[in-house]
């Protein structure tokens, strides 16, 4: 292995990793300007800030973690693609002491770029792991109605959520299915729930794109706070974005 390798993240990498996020948050101000409920503008929302502030991680690898197995004459395997880790520091001022908190997004960057192009597999990921923003708490009562069990309910509201995001961005129906179909081993028995939701998502009614036509009171209409509002979605031009080294071996 030579002392000096190609950065993971190239220039133009990064420009389009930037582009992308940006173009991340202004879909998600569109989904929370269409929102029929304040609770759903509070997710869209909340999905943008992170969107704004989350620091990623990459790693030269096709997957964080993967595993095959034989049983029997069936093959089982999973693989992880991407996930979100805290970091937490104690700091210590005089006799104070205080918990400081640091999330960040660990992704396989041969799973998310495609040359220095992001890759379709690779954006659903992103969209998913951004929208591990709140915890099962978070969603409990929402996925929960839907019918989604609560160990279930924040991988299922995360699918839900990117599944939003990347219709709105002009992905095809068929492509957000096929890259949902293996979650079968996730959700078990709610497996049929699920996909009915999701296929509501990809494939809206009449009755939910009229909801949509009727927003509650938009972000953009606050007057001298617009200003303010928007200025916590500005993602910054590389702070946000963390590069690792190849990994020898």
């Amino acid at each position: 292995m030579a002392l000096f390798e190609e950065p993971i993240l190239s220039k133009e990498r990064t420009k389009e990793l930037d582009k992308f996020m940006q173009g991340t948050i202004s879909t998600l101000l569109q989904l929370a300007d269409e929102s029929a409920t304040k609770r759903e503008q509070e997710i869209y929302l909340r999905m943008a800030k992170e969107a704004a502030k989350i620091k990623f991680l990459f790693y030269d690898k096709k997957a964080l973690k993967q595993s095959v197995k034989k049983v029997g004459d069936k093959i089982y395997g999973y693989a992880i693609m991407g996930e979100r880790v805290s970091q937490m520091t104690l700091v210590t001022q005089g006799d104070k002491k205080k918990i400081l908190r640091k999330d960040y997004i660990n992704m396989p960057a041969e799973h998310v770029f495609h040359e220095d192009m992001i890759a379709t597999k690779g954006a659903l990921t992103l969209w998913h792991e951004l929208a591990h923003f709140g915890g099962k708490s978070h969603f409990r009562r929402y996925i929960e109605r839907l019918g989604i069990p609560y160990h279930a309910s924040e991988e299922a509201a995360a699918d839900f959520l990117a599944a939003k995001v990347a219709r709105r961005q002009g992905f095809s129906e068929d492509t957000i299915k096929e890259h949902s179909v293996g979650r079968a081993g996730v959700f078990g028995r709610s497996f049929p729930r699920y996909w009915k939701i999701l296929e509501g998502i990809v494939t809206p009614t009449k009755e939910a794109m009229k909801r949509a036509k009727k927003p509650i009171k938009s972000i953009w209409e606050r007057g001298k706070e617009k200003a303010k509002e928007l200025k916590k979605f500005k993602r910054g031009r590389r702070g946000s974005i963390g590069m690792l080294a190849p990994q020898p071996g």
